[in-house]
């Protein structure tokens, strides 16, 4: 139990870091991007102040200084002005642009208040380590699920095995590690080098993948991994197309709401997980770097990126 753990959490571990790095190289790459933008509109400041252009600035009218003020001008019919309100007078001498933002009176609209802080809340509060962390959001329950229905599978597979024992049960352990193996082929970016190279004993394959299980248990917990009841998958599947993962999903989903509380501004945008396997629901998007995947529609934080609520475009 404990080194399946292991190699999870140092799966978890090396995510993160790597994950840290990309996201330092980002905030790099915009500040340089925010700086040359400053640069170009200090630039264009200083060459609008050395030429005489006509611009709409020119046109208005003034009175003092700088602007004309509505002293005595008349409102129109429903609105309200204020004395020494600073204005511009458009080209037909009726339009009128206030320099400064009206002034709102009276209490806030109760769906414009801010009454929960933003941040981590409720028990992910205790979370330190990031397996911890990691078991906020796939809790026992749900990796004990995972182990109930692939043993289901595993039994049906057993029949073509000439010895039961060449194709045993799974437990909780096992998925442990065959999740914290499938984390580290992402980590050491592997996803285009044939599975079977990281067990090689030459020196070339990481040590950690044939000490944690054989190739071949491997290869067969992958085919036999299973996130429901098989035996009534076609009738669920006949009104969704993501019975296979559907209760594993939306729990999913429920405990990133459960976790953490987004800020003032969030963003809902698609995003494409880049997938070429056999999927009904598999997309083409020209305009995206990987072309063929997943569609996914979700709300994330525009601050911390955090990804509060998500929907497979299924």
């Amino acid at each position: 139990m404990n080194s399946a753990k292991r190699i999870l959490e140092l799966a978890l571990l090396q995510e993160a870091q790597e994950k840290n790095k990309d996201q330092n190289e980002q905030i790099d790459d915009l500040n340089d991007q925010i700086e040359r933008c400053d640069q170009l509109e200090s630039d264009a400041e200083s060459e609008h102040e050395l030429h005489d252009t006509d611009s709409e600035q020119s046109d208005c009218e003034t009175v003092g200084d700088e602007f004309e003020t509505v002293d005595e001008l008349q409102p129109p019919e429903g609105e309200i002005f204020f004395n020494n309100t600073p204005i511009f007078r458009g080209k037909d001498k009726k339009t009128m642009w206030f320099k400064h933002a009206p002034k709102v009176y009276g209490r806030t609209k109760i769906q414009n208040l801010v009454v929960k802080i933003p941040g981590v809340k409720g028990i992910a509060r205790e979370a330190k380590t990031p397996l911890e962390c990691w078991k906020l959001f796939f809790p026992d329950d749900s990796i004990q699920e995972i182990v109930d229905y692939t043993n289901v599978y595993l039994g049906l597979m057993r029949k073509n095995y000439g010895r039961g024992r060449d194709c045993p049960d799974t437990n909780y352990d096992e998925i442990y590690a065959l999740l914290g193996l499938l984390y580290l082929t992402g980590v050491k970016k592997s996803q285009d080098v044939d599975i079977s190279e990281l067990w090689t004993d030459d020196g070339t394959g990481p040590e950690c993948f044939r000490s944690t299980m054989s190739y071949r248990r491997f290869y067969t917990l992958l085919r036999a991994l299973r996130f429901d009841d098989h035996t009534d998958r076609n009738i669920r599947m006949a009104q969704d197309n993501l019975a296979p993962i559907r209760k594993q999903f939306d729990g999913f989903v429920e405990r990133c709401k459960k976790n953490y509380q987004i800020g003032l501004y969030g963003t809902v945008d698609e995003m494409l997980e880049a997938f070429r396997g056999r999927c009904k629901f598999r997309k083409y998007i020209a305009n995206k770097p990987a072309k063929y995947g997943i569609k996914i529609y979700a709300l994330v934080d525009s601050t911390t990126f955090y990804t509060s609520n998500l929907e497979i475009y299924a």
